[in-house]
């Protein structure tokens, strides 16, 4: 457990490189952890492990496999060339590469992954039901600018299309791989670990109320993915939270103020 504790640090430091310092240091300090996670874990993993262990000792390799997306996330947003297309159409990209990776190491890999079909409908249906709050309540906070590049609806579509996959991303990475795997860990307080490094990987994204949002959506969508065990309700509400704030909302509250 120590292990996962000084990686999480080791993240920390990268992002905050990234956030506050040269972000040329913190994607070597990235480069050099991934390598570190994935020799881990494979080390781990291909020694021999007699039966009843992972009972008896719980297995860090895991969360250390999950957390080892991270450094994969970051340095593929920031090696996407700045010019020669929209930042809606970067994150798209962006955005489709992470999530077959992401699919191709729950497939192949089998890393630890909450179901995505409802099993408690009632919880889905009140993660769902929170979106337009929570959007609404952090465009009043945040009030970013619409991330399409027009009004025309392929503009805005594309968008909204960019944003709702970089919800399914991060809820495939926090709440899927790396709180399961937590719990395998610490317990009834995975949430709180994987809500920790949710925080951590927004220290870099501005503006700054953005991480107060990472920690609000961290602990709750956490804590109903561990109540209902299943991914579906959290990401459908995260999706139409990222669509609302940095698209519907920036476009319809702006045209109506101006």
């Amino acid at each position: 457990m120590r292990v996962v504790a000084a990686y999480i640090a080791l993240i920390a430091v990268a992002e905050a490189s990234v956030a506050f310092g040269d972000p040329l240091i913190g994607a070597i300090v990235y480069s050099i952890l991934l390598v570190a996670m994935l020799t881990h874990c494979a080390v781990r993993l291909a020694a021999e492990r007699g039966p009843g262990e992972e009972q008896r000792n719980p297995d860090p390799a895991q969360a250390i496999a999950a957390l080892a997306f991270l450094p994969v996330i970051r340095l593929v947003s920031m090696s996407v060339p700045v010019g020669g297309s929209s930042e809606a159409s970067q994150s798209l990209v962006v955005g489709a590469s992470l999530l077959a990776a992401i699919v191709w190491a729950a497939w192949g890999v089998r890393l630890p992954a909450s179901r995505l079909r409802p099993r408690f409908p009632a919880l889905d249906l009140l993660a769902v039901c929170l979106a337009p709050l929570l959007a609404y309540d952090a465009y009043i906070l945040l009030r970013p600018a619409s991330l399409a590049e027009g009004a025309r609806w392929t503009q805005l579509g594309t968008a909204a299309l960019a944003v709702a996959l970089v919800a399914v991303v991060e809820e495939l990475v926090f709440r899927g791989f790396i709180q399961t795997a937590f719990f395998r860990l610490y317990g009834s307080s995975a949430p709180l670990w994987s809500s920790a490094v949710y925080v951590i990987s927004y220290l870099g994204v501005g503006p700054r109320g953005m991480i107060a949002l990472a920690a609000v959506l961290g602990l709750l969508f956490g804590w109903l993915v561990q109540r209902s065990g299943s991914l579906l309700g959290v990401t459908v509400s995260h999706a139409l939270v990222n669509v609302g704030l940095f698209v519907l909302l920036p476009h319809v509250l702006s045209d109506s103020s101006a």
